[in-house]
């Protein structure tokens, strides 16, 4: 069994010399002879074995996708993790009628909203600015635009005492990454910051959409909110919001645009066109949260983790986990939705992605994401930001190497 070992303060799995070899087919002793490595002028010379390898993975690939519809499809019903219920769990086949009835009469009839968010961080030494912000589109035309911006910097007041206040402040910024880096040390950056956007998203198709279905980007149950991403006081909050769209609204559907989740990805591989199978609820997935999702030992955190078992034990059978196919083209596409609604999600999921076969994506999540980019430009923020720098007499010495390109 691996052992685990820590790298900089992530778990990671130690590799033996013998997986290396079955994973890729040579032993470490060759991977570190140099003399094996190809010069540049002579890489063009590796095509055919690129060619080869490939030509042998797809014919591996479809031998798995025949066994997986013979084998594991006629299976699926009595997984462990299979939803529970009749006529839920299993692979069902959309008729082009349904796709066509779905997408004239909900998606172009407006009563479907979808929402996505994008973030923008200005990084510099005096002060770091980050935007965020979510818009809600349908096919009927309308939109919606919420944005915020936050302001962190790290020397706000005095205390009186000069130079106590200069060392808190160096060593504040000692603690805090370079530019336009991250670490586990400073996680306002990345973790924080996409947490709030994530929230944001599903705030907004919860509190302020009125279509009768809501469509969201990614897990309705984020990872960045169960565990907090650092901080104890967002749980609650989300749980709350969560509570509040699963299971008193039910009505939506959620895609993201890959998945960790290998397994239900090679299911989904094996699908054909307009078909979709609906392979478990989020049972394991909440248990993993419940196990390993927490840092720190603080009265937050472990009040925090009693309403979120709670909260767990109310949703783990409501949110159920699907894949579907458009089209030969296009690849499969996971979708999370409510058990009571769960085959009218994946119509309308298909139906939508449908509008984009070579994707099979829904095209309102990304017409959500392309007005939020046009309506919270990068550019935006960064001339707004050099702007205000002018105007406060400062010079260009608080810009990176990269803003000044």
């Amino acid at each position: 069994m691996d052992s685990d070992i820590t790298l900089l303060g992530q778990d990671i799995s130690e590799i033996s010399e013998t997986d290396l070899e079955r994973a890729f087919g040579e032993p470490l002793s060759t991977t570190l002879d140099i003399d094996q490595w190809q010069s540049g002028d002579s890489l063009a010379g590796v095509s055919g074995r690129l060619k080869r390898e490939i030509e042998e993975a797809r014919h591996a690939e479809d031998d798995v996708r025949r066994t997986i519809r013979k084998e594991i499809f006629p299976r699926l019903t009595a997984w462990e993790n299979a939803p529970k219920g009749p006529d839920l769990a299993g692979v069902w086949v959309a008729s082009p009628d349904e796709v066509d009835s779905t997408l004239r009469g909900r998606l172009f009839a407006g009563h479907v909203e979808a929402a996505d968010g994008t973030s923008k961080l200005i990084d510099t030494l005096p002060i770091t600015i980050a935007q965020i912000g979510v818009c809600t589109t349908t096919y009927r035309g309308d939109q919606g635009e919420w944005g915020h911006r936050m302001y962190r910097r790290d020397f706000r007041g005095k205390s009186g005492d000069d130079i106590a206040d200069m060392i808190a402040m160096l060593e504040a910024r000692r603690d805090r990454t370079g530019f336009e880096k991250s670490s586990r040390r400073d996680r306002f950056t990345d973790l924080l910051r996409r947490a709030f956007m994530t929230w944001a998203e599903r705030a907004v198709l919860t509190r302020k959409s009125r279509a009768e279905w809501r469509m969201g980007h990614g897990n309705p149950l984020a990872y960045e909110l169960l565990t907090g991403s650092g901080l104890a006081a967002l749980i609650e909050p989300s749980i709350e919001l969560l509570s509040e769209l699963i299971l008193q609204h039910k009505k939506f559907v959620f895609v993201p645009s890959s998945s960790s989740d290998r397994l239900i990805a090679t299911i989904g591989s094996a699908l054909k066109p307009l078909e979709y199978a609906i392979v478990s609820d989020s049972r394991a997935y909440l248990n993993r949260v419940l196990e390993g999702g927490y840092r720190g030992v603080t009265s937050g955190y472990d009040k925090a983790k009693t309403a979120l078992e709670k909260f767990a034990a109310a949703v783990q059978e409501e949110v159920v986990v699907g894949v579907y196919r458009v089209s030969n083209i296009g690849p499969a596409h996971i979708f999370y939705a409510h058990r009571e609604f769960a085959h009218q999600a994946a119509l309308i999921a298909m139906a939508d992605g449908a509008l984009m076969e070579h994707r099979g994506f829904p095209m309102l999540i990304d017409l959500a994401d392309a007005l939020c980019k046009a309506m919270f430009h990068g550019e935006t923020l960064s001339t707004a930001t050099d702007l205000a720098f002018l105007d406060a007499g400062s010079t260009l010495d608080f810009a990176t190497e990269r803003m000044t390109r």
